[in-house]
């Protein structure tokens, strides 16, 4: 795209550093979200009800855990103690010091799952407690209609950290998918490490129009170069799946559900920085997008003054 350059040794570098930092976390109750501390090695982010019967148990409220360990922990739900508690360890941690986990606490009997507005628990081996408040509620992903989405496609943006994404690459990146049908998009940023006016002027811009920004917690960035077919970017009906991966679906909530391969005839998702690295002769988006976007693109860039 006509005026977007890329610095790609600057991009490494702002990399390497958050990579380093991933094990330099000390307290993450310091963070812009707030992480709520049961003790030194344990923090709890959120807590969410589970109204799908799958193969991870029905119903459920489910944490999720920031933990140094592994360990026991009882859950109390309206003032019941939940008989079903297993600690489910997601599979992107790679025996990092901080690792995210999923509590799950069985419904006890006879309390309505949407009458659950927090859950309680407590870690065995201490006594330690903390409150969690429910923060999201998550349907029946088979009675679920089209017409309860609020949006067709929308995509999540793992982090934007240091000055690795100024301002004209941000733009350029919103126009395309825009072109292509993403309705919603979710930035997650550090404000405090966002010192360029451009930068902070073009996430308020796409703020208020249609963006959400959201402050991010831990800087767990990964970054590729090389294009392979084993690793792969999902497209994906977040009510069918239980966890998610970087490169693949981890575990879906139903065994019937399938993560097909798809051969790009339809859809194609790109992971790489540099055509260098595949797709020489390819020129779909330039074919499709290119006069829209450098259209798009300008605009936004005289109307933001970057």
């Amino acid at each position: 795209m006509e005026g977007a350059e890329y610095d790609l040794d600057a991009i490494d570098t702002e990399i390497d550093y958050a990579r380093r930092q991933l094990d330099e976390i000390a307290d993450p109750s310091l963070n812009r979200v707030q992480f709520l501390k049961l003790d030194e090695d344990a923090y709890a982010f959120s807590a969410y009800t589970d109204d799908r019967n799958g193969n991870m148990g029905y119903k459920h409220v489910r944490i999720l855990l920031f933990l140094t360990k592994e360990d026991e922990f009882l859950c109390e739900i309206n003032g019941k103690r939940s008989y079903g508690v297993t600690l489910y360890e997601l599979s992107e941690n790679h025996k990092m010091k901080w690792s995210l986990y999923i509590l799950n606490c069985a419904l006890p009997d006879g309390i309505p799952l949407n009458n659950v507005n927090s859950v309680k628990i407590s870690r065995i081996s201490t006594g330690s407690v903390v409150y969690i408040p429910i923060r999201y509620r998550i349907q029946d992903e088979k009675s679920m209609t089209p017409d309860e989405y609020d949006y067709r496609m929308s995509i999540c943006v793992p982090a934007l950290f240091g000055n690795a994404y100024y301002a004209r690459r941000i733009i350029e990146f919103v126009e395309l998918n825009k072109l292509q049908g993403i309705e919603k998009i979710f930035i997650y940023y550090n404000p405090t490490e966002m010192n360029d006016q451009g930068t902070r002027k073009t996430l308020e811009y796409y703020y208020n129009n249609q963006m959400n920004q959201s402050p991010i917690t831990v800087k767990n960035v990964i970054s590729t170069k090389y294009f392979e077919t084993r690793f792969t970017k999902c497209v994906i009906r977040p009510e069918m799946v239980f966890e998610q991966g970087i490169h693949h679906t981890s575990r879906v909530v139903q065994d019937n559900y399938e993560t097909p391969f798809h051969d790009g005839s339809l859809l194609r998702v790109y992971h790489y920085r540099e055509p260098k690295y595949c797709c020489d002769n390819e020129s779909i988006l330039k074919d499709k997008y290119e006069n829209q976007l450098q259209e798009a693109f300008d605009s936004v860039i005289e109307l933001l003054e970057v």
